[in-house]
Parts: structure tokens; C-alpha cells; sequence
């Protein structure tokens, strides 16, 4: 169980006390339950082989981690990659992964390694050179690191390509799908112009 006391957070000048509610294990998310065993097995390990040091940022290693999306919702996905890199800026972390969503959040100067496995060549490895830093998960997926064409990306229960939304985010989606709402009533109405055309203050 966590137990948490209260404290007080300085915000626009004025102090505000919150309290952080009491959660037993029980209830912990599988994702968060991970991370936190994994974090404590490293610092354990560090401790016992570098017992001079005192702060995690001095520990000096290689860390491997498997699957480091496991159970993870996504924002931690991306959180975590560069969550580790700031408290042990020493430590290198080899991490496998098939989600694209850590990549998003991986620290400058990352070096991304391909394992493919074949009947004939067995198990390989390829270094994958790419710049991902101006790339989103669409463009990440038709890369060399996860090999998917542009039909594996479709949603398998659309029709029309036509259909496809391309937006950047749900939010533009929820926007363009009112604007177009209110372009086809105007439409199907008798007005010249639409009501709020002119509007100078929106509408409250």
C-alpha cells in the first residue's frame, strides 16, 4: 500500500494543499507494477555492485529490457525511454520493443537495431540508420525499423479509401466533422450566408 501525506504546491502565488489519496497494491495497474519492480531490481543491482555511489545519476552500467511496452498504456510508453535516460544519464539501456510508441520518446543519439528471423538465415541483426526525430507513428510503422506497407496501416473495416482519415489528430477530426456539419445545413437552408458569418464574439 502507498501512503502518501499532504503537501503544498505554490501555484500563481497562492498555496494550495491537495491531498494524494491512500492506494492499496491491489489496485495498481499492471503497467505501473512493472516499472516499479523493474526500477527497484536496477537500483538494487546498482547498489550492490557500486556501493560508494549515493545518487542514481553516478551509476554507471548496461541495462537490457525486454519488451519495454509490457502492459504499458501508451503515454508511458513514450514517457519511459527518456524517463530512464534522465535518472541514469550513464547507464546505456538496450531495450526490445514491437510498439512503435517508444520511439517517439527515444533520446537523441539512439542507435535502432532490426532482429529478423528467417528458415534460411536464421536469426540477424541490421542497424537501421534513420532520423526518426521528425517522424509520427504512421511514417515509423512504412519505415526499415517495422517494415509495414501502406494497406497494413488501413483499418480493416474500411470501405473506401476516400473514407480514410488523415488528420493529425482526434481533435482536427471532431472539428473538420462540425465544419462540415454546418456547411451542409447551410445547404439545405434558403439563407445567402450562414447566421454566425459575420459573428464578431463567439457564441457563448
Amino acid at each position: 500500500m502507498i501512503r502518501m501525506k499532504w503537501f503544498i504546491l505554490k501555484k500563481n502565488m497562492k498555496i494550495v494543499i491537495k491531498p494524494i489519496m491512500v492506494c492499496p497494491m491491489k489496485n495498481w495497474l499492471l503497467g505501473i507494477i512493472n516499472i516499479i519492480a523493474m526500477i527497484g531490481d536496477m537500483l538494487i543491482r546498482f547498489y550492490a555492485g557500486q556501493p560508494e555511489v549515493l545518487e542514481p545519476q553516478d551509476f554507471n552500467g548496461i541495462v537490457l529490457i525486454d519488451e519495454l511496452d509490457l502492459h504499458l498504456h501508451p503515454k508511458w510508453q513514450r514517457q519511459l525511454p527518456k524517463l530512464l535516460s534522465t535518472v541514469f544519464p550513464k547507464v546505456q539501456f538496450i531495450a526490445s520493443t514491437h510498439s512503435v510508441i517508444p520511439f517517439l520518446g527515444a533520446p537523441e543519439n539512439s542507435v535502432f537495431l532490426k532482429v529478423s528471423r528467417s528458415q534460411v538465415q536464421g536469426i540477424t541483426i541490421n542497424r537501421i540508420n534513420i532520423d526518426i526525430s521528425n517522424l509520427l507513428p504512421n511514417t515509423l510503422l512504412t519505415s526499415p525499423l517495422f517494415d509495414l506497407e501502406g494497406k497494413d496501416i488501413k483499418q480493416d473495416n474500411n470501405r473506401r479509401l476516400t473514407d480514410v482519415r488523415t488528420e493529425e489528430t482526434y481533435d482536427e477530426i471532431k472539428l473538420n466533422d462540425e465544419i462540415r456539419a454546418s456547411l451542409k445545413a447551410f445547404e439545405a437552408s434558403r439563407d445567402d450566408f450562414p447566421d454566425d458569418l459575420f459573428e464578431i464574439e463567439p457564441k457563448k
